[in-house]
This record gives structure tokens, sequence and C-alpha cells, in this order.
């Protein structure tokens, strides 16, 4: 499961949803947030409480994203295809792409593009469970 709600990436994404200018277009309020997924801790827990043998933890990848001249931010495009999608389906194509538009200088200042490459840490979290 993805464990990266807390990100930059994730935390910029809420609060600009949030600010002033966001809050009252479309219906933003179900953007991920802390809370979205449980610890590795916390699964393991509950399912040894159900009696199960666990194997639970949490890795974070770190992805080499490609910087496409005259394109996207490397983070915003990788966005688009997962964190951003209610974000386009609350708003109208021109509110989405003013709301990308402020975004993408965000993301930018936090994932830096250096020679032509952007790391993006991606934490995810592993359970393998099985019953006795």
């Amino acid at each position: 499961m993805p464990g990266n709600f807390e990100a930059p990436s994730h935390v910029l994404l809420r609060d600009l949803a949030q600010s002033a200018a966001w809050r009252n277009r479309g219906d933003l309020s179900g953007l991920r947030g802390t809370g979205a997924v449980d610890t590795a801790v916390e699964y393991a827990e509950r399912l040894l409480g159900l009696g199960c043998a666990v194997d639970a933890w949490e890795t974070t990848y770190v992805h080499v994203l490609t910087a496409v001249p005259d394109g996207p931010h490397p983070v915003l495009h990788w966005m688009s295809g997962t964190a951003l999608r209610p974000v386009r389906a609350a708003l109208s194509a021109a509110e989405y792409e003013a709301f990308v538009a402020e975004l993408e200088p965000l993301l930018a200042s936090a994932y830096p593009v250096v020679d032509g490459r952007t790391l993006l840490p991606f934490r995810r979290i592993f359970v393998v469970s099985q019953r006795p």
C-alpha cells in the first residue's frame, strides 16, 4: 500500500486544496491525508489479534524521474495519474489547469530537478498474512 500521504507532494497538494483560493471550488475534501493508510505495526497488530501469522514491513523506493524539456515538472506528471485524479474530477478543465499551475512551482521547490532528473522518495507498506 502507498504510505506517502505525508510526503511533501501530498502535503502541498492538500494545503493548496484547502487554501482560501480553492477550498470552495469543487469538492476537494476527499483528498487522502493523515491516517489514510495504517502503519505496518497497526496492520500487524490487527492481524495478530485475529490469530494470523504476519510479516509486515515498509520501505521507501527512490524513483528517479526524468524531466522532459518544456514538459510538466516530473513529480506533477507522476501525480497526474494518482493523487491529482480526484482534483481533476472535482474541477472544470480551466480550474484544474489553474490549480496545477499553482501546484507546480511548489513541487519544483520541494523536488528540485538536477541534471534533468528528480528524485521522488515513495514509501510503501507491505503485509503478508496467513491464517493458521
